[in-house]
């Protein structure tokens, strides 16, 4: 199954909220991500242009739209980033399929 990274940055409102009743959300989260399809498999609090990063696995990018627009629209969530990862061996795979290709692309003017 696909593999998604997102991040996100957390408003004033889910931060009061954290500060009320201290918990670990991945639970939430998780469900969250189940009730779109998708399976929550680590959640990572960070510092930097983002104040969370989730991996999560979903056979499309629908799965996390959906689960972002119920995160988002509750106010919980804003400034969300997903993007597509690949794990080492599929990556040689991607680049193996490439590799087959070289030629068939012709430059613009050529």
């Amino acid at each position: 199954m696909p593999t998604f990274i997102v991040t996100a940055k957390l408003p004033e409102k889910a931060l009061a909220g954290y500060l009320m009743k201290p918990e670990d959300r991945s639970g939430p989260l998780g469900d969250l991500v189940a009730a779109a399809g998708g399976a929550l498999k680590s959640l990572y609090y960070t510092t930097g242009d983002s104040d969370f990063l989730m991996v999560i696995e979903a056979e499309g990018p629908e799965v996390i739209a959906r689960a972002l627009l119920v995160a988002g629209g509750a106010g919980m969530i804003t400034d969300a980033n997903t993007r597509r990862a690949w794990t080492g061996e599929e990556f040689a795979e991607i680049v193996d399929q490439a590799a087959a290709m070289t030629g068939s692309y012709s430059e613009p003017g050529t």
